[in-house]
């Protein structure tokens, strides 16, 4: 993610890396839909800085570890 001002050009970015892990279930479902994916295990995990001050992203909490559907939300990321 990155955290920068539009119209400052001389600002610094400040760029944070989140890993994404998960695992994938397809299910058959019939020939004229054929298959669901639902995601499971899903986890994130974000890569610290020296010093960790730089961090944009303070929290990352995975809410549901399993995704279904994309009504509803999976993981929550704090600044």
């Amino acid at each position: 993610m990155l955290n920068e001002s539009d119209n400052d050009d001389t600002s610094e970015e400040n760029i944070d890396v989140i890993d994404f892990t998960y695992a994938r279930n397809r299910e058959y479902i019939n020939r004229a839909c054929s298959f669901r994916v639902t995601y499971v295990d899903l986890d994130a995990k974000r890569q610290i800085e020296t010093p960790e001050i730089n961090n944009w992203i303070k929290r990352i909490v995975v809410e549901q570890p399993t995704v279904e559907d994309e009504t509803s939300t999976h993981i929550s990321i704090f600044h």
